[in-house]
């Protein structure tokens, strides 16, 4: 409970700083095409981060670890170490290709948008291409801190983050613009890294240049890769979906749907990620010692969906004006306001399906099943039901 307490400080002050942000995108930028050019390369950087799995091959490498260091006390370093050197090769490769081809993936992304603001999105996104490799990085260093119980690390550095973004934003949007965005994105992103490497080196990590060790078979570990992308094709193929049709649409609906998206990721970060967090590791350590699970299981279901229900009836009872008091203003009028609502109440439902199922997937990567053909077919019906939902919505 202490921990569970300890992370949720830091959630709350992060998704406090985070609400602070997104009122100053708002004050600053509304609705606007500007805003929907950045949030197109954004976007276009997170679906590519995504698609090099470095967040999947994370979360799988956890149990991963736990049995590695059972056999030998500091295998578990070795083993990162030669799948950050891998990891940074590959990084290479995909950033290299997508530097060539970013034209073509913006013009796939927002074909709605005209050819001046394709070209700008463009540039942005290739300046940002850099933070692929630092994520790739994060995510590995996020999950070994996890995994040695080093809890509040990543919550404080989501603190740091968004205090350099606030800062960033105030002090260079005049001169700036739209590139103080592009600024405190890849300047909390370096920051971030280092935080990590200090972290990882206080409990004794230290970086070798090996592609190979004799106890840690690396080839079954990126085997992984071939099941999981089936899930992040899946989850790319609905954004990319959404995204492209809402370019088609009035200005400012791309940005409203951004904004509603990331505020609802605020609030499963705030609410269920803490759970989620702490679950996977204790139910790690659990399995790998063969101890019982169904407490440690129902005890998070239960929080869970309990945290769900009430996140739900707020959000329909005080969503509305709850928008209204922080992003109405001039640059965002009573009609984006409505069609934010809307957004909110459909984001908030996936927030409560996102819980269950993440509850289940960690289980699933814990027992290892995240390696077996088997666990493909939830991730095809994920890419089928994603393209018919979008061919059929209205947006």
């Amino acid at each position: 409970m202490k921990t569970l307490l300890k992370l949720f400080s830091f959630k709350l002050l992060t998704s406090l700083l985070g609400l602070l942000y997104s009122i100053l995108l708002v004050r600053y930028f509304g609705a606007s095409r500007n805003i929907e050019i950045y949030f197109a390369a954004q976007g276009l950087v997170y679906m590519v981060t995504s698609l090099s799995q470095g967040g999947q091959l994370a979360e799988v490498f956890l149990p991963e670890y736990h049995k590695l260091n059972t056999i030998r006390k500091g295998l578990g370093f070795e083993a990162l170490s030669v799948i950050l050197n891998r990891i940074f090769l590959l990084g290479t490769v995909i950033i290299a290709i997508i530097f060539i081809f970013a034209s073509f993936f913006i013009q796939l992304l927002v074909p709605g948008f005209s050819e001046e603001d394709k070209e700008l999105s463009t540039l942005i996104f290739r300046i940002l291409l850099p933070y692929l490799y630092l994520q790739l990085f994060n995510s590995f260093f996020m999950i070994v801190l996890n995994a040695e119980k080093k809890f509040g690390r990543v919550e404080f550095l989501s603190v740091v983050n968004y205090i350099i973004n606030i800062l960033t934003i105030l002090v260079f949007y005049k001169s700036l613009g739209i590139w103080a965005l592009v600024l405190s994105l890849l300047l909390g992103k370096v920051i971030e890294f280092f935080f990590y490497v200090y972290q990882l080196y206080r409990i004794e990590f230290r970086h070798s240049f090996k592609l190979t060790i004799k106890d840690f078979d690396h080839k079954s570990f990126f085997k992984t890769m071939k099941s999981t992308l089936s899930y992040v094709g899946a989850t790319q193929i609905l954004s990319i979906t959404f995204t492209s049709t809402i370019s088609f649409l009035p200005e400012g609906t791309l940005a409203i749907f951004k904004y509603l998206q990331n505020l609802s990721n605020k609030i499963k970060n705030l609410f269920i990620q803490p759970f989620l967090t702490i679950f996977f590791t204790r139910y790690s350590l659990l399995m790998q010692n063969s101890k019982s699970v169904s407490y440690e299981f129902k005890k998070n279901m239960i929080s869970i969906l309990n945290v769900n229900i009430i996140v739900i009836i707020g959000s329909i009872l005080l969503g509305y004006y709850g928008i209204d008091f922080i992003w109405g203003g001039e640059k965002f009028n009573e009609d984006n306001v409505a069609l934010a609502y809307i957004f909110l109440q459909f984001n908030i439902v996936a927030v409560l399906i996102g819980s269950i199922g993440g509850i289940y997937r960690k289980m699933a990567i814990s027992n290892h099943l995240g390696k077996k053909p088997i666990f493909l077919l939830g991730h095809i019906a994920t890419v089928v039901s994603s393209v018919l939902l979008c061919i059929g919505s209205p947006i």
